[in-house]
């Protein structure tokens, strides 16, 4: 999706283990596929038709990335996850804030792989069905009441900012599947019909080795009256299935085959970019993997 002139896309990858250990950036396993809420306003949970937005579908064993593609100068980026943000820990509000940097720019950023802990350290985007507080929202908000994830761009002042040439990614093809985004498209006296399968929210996976840097340009280089807000909703297969009628997307190849296919992981070379600590908020959320360490033998067939 475009979002204030960002480009946006949604990457499949494996999950890393969550046991301590930090991992290099995984590489892109191909784009989760977006969805328009409206299109399907008659079939999804009655939250959903309220906040708009898109939806996509998510397996248990697979994890999110996102990565950033500007088509013109910098824009600058908050995410949440639930009513959480996600480099802060803090709640999720319009506002851009310096004292404790809680958002990204891009450039500079790339991409983002989960939620910040420690400098120079995320924890990996998971997806798990709400309802025990596994989710990051219902660590640290203590209820799970919006899930999914939430984007607000905003662009940058007249003037502020010179502008740039696009870049682009060893992954995109310009123009290749991206979506603007303006309003929710809405289907007009929608029909409820309560789905199965479950909507989903984001926990915290794996350790990853990554940097949010540093705002060059100063918060006051942002234009925070026309900032652009939209949530992506997440389900699992089965409410995908009711949903649209269709299967739901294959997942990911298994770790075995991955690791056989000897697809690369990524390091960056950005020793001379200036980062922001990580959140004390963020660092006492517990992996999912920790979590779910006593997950019955049901369980596990389910999650394979």
């Amino acid at each position: 999706m475009v979002l204030n002139g960002l480009s946006i896309r949604f990457h499949r990858t494996l999950r890393v283990p969550g046991d301590g250990r930090v991992s290099a950036l995984p590489p892109s396993l191909g784009h989760f596929t977006l969805h328009p809420v409206g299109q399907f306003a008659s079939r999804v949970p009655d939250d959903w038709r309220e906040r708009g937005g898109w939806f996509i579908c998510m397996h248990r064993r697979e994890a999110l990335w996102l990565s950033f593609s500007p088509l013109g100068g910098p824009v600058a980026l908050k995410v949440g996850v639930g009513e959480v943000n996600a480099l802060t820990g803090d709640p999720w509000g319009p506002e851009l804030h310096d004292d404790e940097q809680d958002y990204l720019v891009a450039p500079p950023q790339p991409w983002l792989d989960g939620i910040v802990d420690e400098d120079g350290e995320v924890r990996q985007f998971v997806a798990t069905t709400p309802g025990q507080g596994h989710t990051v929202e219902g660590q640290i908000a203590g209820a799970e009441t919006a899930g999914g994830i939430q984007l607000r761009a905003y662009a940058a002042r007249e003037g502020a900012i010179a502008p740039s040439p696009p870049r682009t990614r060893p992954w995109e093809s310009p123009g290749d599947g991206v979506v603007a985004y303006s309003a929710p498209m809405m289907a007009p006296e929608p029909v409820a019909s309560p789905a199965p399968g479950s909507p989903m929210g984001i926990a915290a996976g794996g350790g990853i080795r990554q940097e949010i840097y540093t705002d060059p340009h100063g918060v006051g280089a942002w234009d925070q009256r026309t900032a652009t807000e939209v949530v992506v909703h997440i389900i699992d297969p089965a409410g995908y299935r009711h949903i649209t009628g269709r299967p739901a997307p294959p997942s990911p190849v298994t770790l075995e085959s991955y690791l056989a296919a000897g697809l690369p992981w990524f390091d960056l070379d950005d020793e001379h970019l200036p980062a922001q600590p990580g959140s004390e908020t963020l660092k006492g959320v517990a992996s999912l993997d920790e979590l779910e360490s006593g997950m019955d033998a049901g369980a596990s067939a389910e999650y394979w």
